[in-house]
């Protein structure tokens, strides 16, 4: 009889197992514009953990995510352990071009299904507010967009689910999955 695994057992030598995860952290960032529910700022620490992403940059999110209670529950503490940066300029966050490709996660006029995006490494995924999408100053410094179909009704999907689903195509991609 199958029967799920415990956190133990799927890590037995759990010392070793955390140096490698900060050793080979995958060529992706998540850049955060300005998103503001702190559920949804969990969620991308707890998939940035999950998929081993390199870092998160919290830009404009005016939230400290080690500071506040319910992103720690929410995110199990992946806040913790996922390397996080906060910016408030756009020259700052400009300057993090010299280091990724930036790619914005938004439906646009020249925006491509993320299952056929090929693109360089190392990139930094661009989320966009809840509500509003990505700024237009920062889609701006943005070389790329990718989106996720939207096959219903509505026209997107809430931004830590949409970001889990192009994290993991991207991923994919990048030969990172086995």
């Amino acid at each position: 009889m199958e029967k799920a695994l415990n956190y133990r057992e799927l890590r037995p030598n759990l010392e070793e197992y955390l140096k490698m995860i900060n050793a080979n952290r995958h060529p992706l960032a998540f850049i955060l514009d300005r998103v503001q529910n702190k559920r949804n700022i969990a969620a991308m620490f707890r998939l940035a953990d999950a998929a081993r992403v390199k870092e998160i940059v919290l830009y404009q999110c005016g939230i400290d995510a080690d500071q506040h209670d319910k992103i720690k529950k929410v995110a199990r503490s992946a806040q913790a352990f996922v390397p996080q940066r906060s910016l408030d300029s756009l020259a700052d966050l400009q300057k993090l071009k010299t280091s990724y490709h930036l790619v914005a996660l938004e439906i646009t006029n020249h925006s491509v299904p993320y299952f056929d995006y090929r693109g360089p490494n190392p990139l930094a995924l661009v989320i966009g507010n809840e509500q509003k999408g990505i700024s237009r100053e920062v889609l701006h410094l943005c070389e790329e967009s990718i989106h996720v179909p939207m096959m219903g009704r509505n026209s997107s999907m809430n931004v830590a689910m949409a970001t889990g689903i192009a994290t993991y195509g991207l991923l994919k991609e990048m030969g990172k999955l086995r």
